[in-house]
């Protein structure tokens, strides 16, 4: 919920081992989502699998590729704990 729009937005969702997301964890996958109009809330999803067991954080990062955004430490969303047990895990080193 911006107070600009943002006319070009690449969406990073990342795991962390903390509930502070940022661009220094593990990136997971990225949306590119074009505009973002201020003062509007959008949803938006996308599918990633985990490679590992053991309890992470989930969150995303917003980033505006033209660089309008002048205050970019408000940028990252909070992280969401998930925890990864082994009957979740479709690959693990290869197929099992």
């Amino acid at each position: 919920l911006g107070d600009v729009s943002s006319i070009a937005t690449n969406i990073i969702f990342y795991r962390s081992n903390n509930a502070i997301i940022s661009h220094a964890d593990v990136p997971m996958a990225i949306e590119f989502a074009g505009v973002l109009n201020k003062n509007l809330n959008r949803q938006v999803s996308e599918s990633f699998a985990m490679d590992t067991t053991g309890t992470f954080w989930l969150g995303a990062c917003f980033d505006d590729s033209y660089g309008f955004d002048n205050n970019t430490s408000n940028n990252c969303s909070d992280g969401v704990q998930v925890t990864v047990v082994d009957s979740d895990l479709i690959f693990e080193n290869g197929f099992e």
